[in-house]
């Protein structure tokens, strides 16, 4: 097994060595973390980031594949967690934001029809975490997490109108 591991290694570092593909700095907002990238066309790119030292939610769109950025959407106390696109203009963001009464998290889903440039509700605050999203059409798709403060899993089940 040992010498499996060793070739298997040797074979994957001389892979990448023969690529000539490589990894750049692409200029983005200070203070902020990033999590989670999605590309929605060649040159729209969608970020999600939370600030440092701050419990403030932020997501970000580049349209000239990652030259400058533009903040589309922000939640006060809370994370964005996933999104999922069916197309470049289509696509669904969730997260779960903090509320002190009655000191609960909740979750949130937005949904946009213009590329990210704006998000509107597509949920009430419900008790939970969501984690993942995955649509099929514009009114059929399925979200799961779990309930806050319980170890309670869940699905959700998305019957929308588009």
């Amino acid at each position: 097994m040992f010498f499996l591991v060793k070739y298997m290694r040797l074979f994957l570092i001389a892979l990448i060595s023969i690529s000539n593909a490589s990894w750049e700095p692409v200029a983005f907002p200070a203070n902020v973390h990033l999590s989670h990238v999605n590309y929605l066309s060649p040159d729209r790119i969608l970020v999600f980031a939370k600030r440092i030292n701050n419990t403030e939610a932020l997501a970000y769109l580049s349209v000239d594949s990652g030259s400058s950025w533009q903040i589309v959407s922000s939640v006060s106390e809370g994370k964005y967690t996933d999104s999922h696109f069916l197309d470049s203009q289509t696509g669904w963001l969730i997260g779960h934001s903090y509320n002190p009464f009655p000191q609960d998290y909740y979750y949130f889903v937005r949904k946009t029809i213009d590329g990210g440039f704006t998000w509107l509700a597509d949920s009430g605050w419900v008790v939970g975490f969501i984690d993942d999203i995955h649509m099929v059409s514009t009114t059929t798709g399925m979200g799961v997490g779990m309930a806050s403060g319980l170890a309670t899993s869940f699905i959700l089940k998305y019957n929308g109108s588009s």
